[in-house]
């Protein structure tokens, strides 16, 4: 009799820890904790790279390379990276695009991009880093991607040596600071406006998309689309 007692409030014991661990995950959410970075692509990328670092005096976080696949170089704005990537010499055109990062993993986040029909792209991997493209959001010649880094304080740490030494320099020729918007340009705002509100963890303020820091995002009419920024600049 003591052995069928104990065996049923072990029972009801893992029933109770299997209904808490479903309510913490029902309670979970994602949150997208700021911009990653933000990159243009072009066959004159190397050339743009050494405009911004040796003439503009800005601070490099990693230097122009190979990856493997592309080559980059990424250039400090105080509070965000600007990424300026190798579209080699069959890209006529300049192409934009945004990599949020997501406190989760990228696993972790896909069943609640499904959740709210946001249209994505497999889990693409490397050796530093996970990204996750994300369909149909921004207007053409700019692309919107996940980014989770596999070693979040290391990046951290080396983007805030950047950033310190941007500072030093006073923000270099241009006198940059940081940045508090980037602004994309599109010819149909609302449309932007109503899919950028959809993804989980985004705080929406009017045309302005906001995150717990870094830059936020902002949308204007354009007939010509793409990106821009505004920012702090050191006088």
């Amino acid at each position: 009799m003591q052995n069928k007692f104990s065996l049923g409030n072990n029972v009801l014991f893992v029933f109770c820890v299997l209904l808490l661990l479903v309510s913490c995950a029902k309670r979970e959410k994602v949150h997208i904790k700021k911009v990653a970075h933000f990159y243009i692509s072009s066959h004159n990328a190397q050339n743009i790279f050494r405009i911004f670092t040796k003439q503009f005096g800005l601070a490099v976080v990693w230097d122009y390379q190979n990856w493997g696949g592309f080559s980059s170089g990424g250039i400090t704005m105080g509070n965000v990276v600007f990424e300026v990537i190798d579209g080699g010499p069959e890209q006529s055109q300049t192409y934009y695009g945004i990599a949020l990062e997501p406190s989760q993993s990228l696993r972790r986040t896909i069943p609640f991009l499904d959740a709210v029909n946001i249209s994505h792209g497999r889990i693409s991997k490397s050796s530093q880093w996970n990204t996750l493209s994300l369909s149909n959001i921004l207007p053409d010649k700019s692309k919107l991607f996940l980014c989770a880094y596999h070693d979040r304080d290391f990046i951290a740490l080396d983007r805030k040596k950047a950033a310190d030494k941007l500072v030093l320099n006073n923000g270099g020729a241009l006198g940059i600071l940081f940045l508090s918007e980037i602004v994309i340009g599109t010819k149909d705002p609302i449309d932007v406006e109503n899919k950028l509100a959809k993804i989980p963890g985004i705080v929406k303020n009017g045309k302005t998309f906001k995150f717990s820091e870094g830059p936020h995002l902002k949308l204007i009419a354009s007939e010509l689309p793409g990106l821009g920024h505004k920012g702090e600049i050191n006088n």
